[in-house]
């Protein structure tokens, strides 16, 4: 089954003594061996982190995204066989330890 993770808070600048840059960083190569270790296991379809800006498009609209507190900062998109075994995995997030949360959302597929 395919199922999205959303990747929401935990942010570890709080808990870092180091420079912005640094902690950054530092959260980037813990997400990269995380999603290292997924693509290794054969379950990960994508994965992405999300910038800060972005555009709201609606039916007559298009505005600039500002970023809240519970907005998504990336995503994975997991091959796994149940839905449990996701939960497990997002679990494991590296944004988790700081609070952060996952949303894993079952996905159907659109037919062409």
């Amino acid at each position: 089954m395919k199922v999205m993770l959303l990747f929401a808070g935990g942010d570890p600048d709080l808990t870092v003594s180091a420079p912005e840059s640094e902690r950054k960083m530092q959260q980037m190569r813990r997400w990269g061996e995380w999603t290292e270790g997924l693509a290794n296991q054969g379950i990960l379809v994508s994965a992405c982190a999300f910038t800060e800006s972005g555009k709201v498009v609606s039916r007559n609209k298009v505005a600039e995204f500002r970023k809240g507190a519970d907005d998504s900062s990336g995503y994975a998109v997991l091959e796994v066989p149940t839905e449990q075994d996701a939960v497990e995995i997002a679990g494991t997030a590296p944004h988790i330890v700081y609070g952060g949360t996952t949303v894993v959302r079952p996905c159907i597929e659109i037919p062409r």
